[in-house]
């Protein structure tokens, strides 16, 4: 056995021969910690530290006086939670966990559900509501092509939209169609579906004016 020390903790241990010029730490703990300095180091070249993103006076009033979670003010900032995270440990101010910022902001009043409002007006849930009320409004409600409405809750109408953008919400781009022709079109779109039946040639005059 040949005794050598720790790069990170300088506490001496023995190693095989065959080890020697591989191994540097005593324990995987000293191996995690002087990776974490190795990766501070090089993220501190990067674009995000050499720049001023957040001074330490800054991230102290954001995160110990109003109490903001590290995922806002990486939102506030334009950068990824680890910049803020990482300036956290830079400038030496204790990190919440998650039980405590869920704690803050339950006191605060920032809910889930609030959150979940705000997500839903602003993403595909909030698209979909909006499009859906568009159509009911413009067309009535039943399939263009079949001209089935909804009779039960098992069977339901869609909106398609015929550019294929899901945000363009003008009344022009939008069809309602029962579940059956709305895969149908789609399915046209596919290189290799055929229309083959007499059913799915009307569908085809209805939906695109084609006689083929």
């Amino acid at each position: 056995m040949i005794k050598i020390n720790c790069l990170e903790c300088g506490k001496e241990f023995e190693i095989k021969p065959y080890r020697l010029g591989k191994a540097k730490f005593c324990s995987y703990t000293c191996m995690g910690k002087n990776n974490s300095q190795m990766r501070d180091q090089e993220f501190e070249k990067n674009h995000c530290w050499m720049g001023e993103v957040i001074s330490k006076k800054e991230l102290k009033e954001l995160y110990l006086n109003e109490k903001l979670s590290i995922s806002k003010i990486s939102q506030l900032k334009k950068v990824s939670p680890n910049v803020i995270d990482r300036r956290l440990r830079k400038y030496d101010i204790k990190k919440r966990s998650y039980h405590e910022q869920k704690k803050v902001d339950s006191e605060l009043g920032r809910t889930k559900e609030s959150h979940k409002i705000q997500m839903v007006e602003d993403g595909v849930r909030g698209n979909r509501r909006n499009y859906l009320e568009i159509a009911k409004k413009n067309y009535p409600w039943e399939c263009k092509l079949c001209k089935k409405k909804k009779t039960n809750n098992s069977f339901d109408l869609v909106v398609h939209h015929i550019n294929g953008n899901k945000k363009d919400n003008r009344v022009e781009n939008l069809m309602v169609l029962c579940q059956g022709c709305h895969v149908y079109i789609h399915r046209k779109g596919c290189k290799n579906h055929k229309v083959k039946t007499a059913a799915d040639k009307e569908l085809d005059r209805l939906a695109w004016g084609s006689k083929k």
